[in-house]
């Protein structure tokens, strides 16, 4: 299991039927097929992507890696997972970053 930014991506995947190491792999090379012949029109592109449809992906992303949280089977297993989300979130901005993308819509 991967413990990086990439995680949420990996997730994502998951949660939208890849299933293997070929997903990624096929993601990696669009990415850089499309970068290679747009170039920086693709950044004018991806402006236009609507910012719901990417806060929907996100959500899924974070429900599905919530779900490792179902195999605790102890109170001391809970508890360290719930130490960790909290240093994630305050040891952050991300939980602040949510706040304010809700509110100034």
């Amino acid at each position: 299991m991967s413990c990086c930014h990439g995680t949420g991506g990996l997730a994502g995947q998951y949660k939208f039927g890849g299933r293997s190491g070929g997903c990624v792999t096929l993601l990696s090379v669009a990415k850089l097929v499309l970068g290679l012949i747009l170039g920086s029109s693709l950044v004018k592109i991806l402006d236009q992507f609507p910012v719901g449809v990417l806060g929907t992906l996100l959500l899924f992303a974070g429900i599905e890696l919530a779900m490792c949280s179902r195999d605790m089977n102890s109170k001391e297993e809970f508890v360290v997972m719930l130490i960790c989300t909290d240093v994630s979130l305050v040891g952050s901005s991300a939980a602040l970053e949510f706040l304010c993308g809700i509110f100034a819509s």
